[in-house]
């Protein structure tokens, strides 16, 4: 993706923006709701990427201004779900991805069936 395309793939695309602006430095149950929002987004890395490049104020990437600040290294583009490196990550956060869970119960069978022939 060029420059702002990624953009258009934002889960957030049409929300309101009230919601990814504490009010006077405190989270409300409306910010928890948006950075929940950002955690299941594609294009996650992307967004985070522009906030720390832009020194954007808001949530950006699941992440406040404040929790921005300091840092400084590249962030690194998430593995699409589906895959194994995913499942890998859902299970070290705690989550569970029905998507990651499906795709290695097939892989799973298929190697099981590969393995009787």
């Amino acid at each position: 993706m060029t420059s702002l395309e990624w953009m258009d793939a934002a889960a957030c695309r049409g929300s309101a923006t009230s919601q990814w602006f504490p009010s006077s430095g405190k989270l409300s149950t409306r910010n928890l709701d948006a950075i929940l929002l950002c955690r299941t987004c594609p294009v996650q890395a992307n967004c985070l990427q522009h906030a720390l490049e832009h020194a954007e104020v808001g949530i950006w990437g699941g992440l406040t201004d404040e929790q921005r600040r300091g840092f400084t290294r590249p962030v690194r583009q998430l593995v699409p779900c589906g895959t194994p490196g995913a499942l890998a990550r859902h299970r070290r956060a705690g989550e569970r991805c029905e998507e990651c869970v499906a795709t290695e119960a097939a892989r799973r069978r298929e190697n099981r069936l590969a393995g009787r022939r």
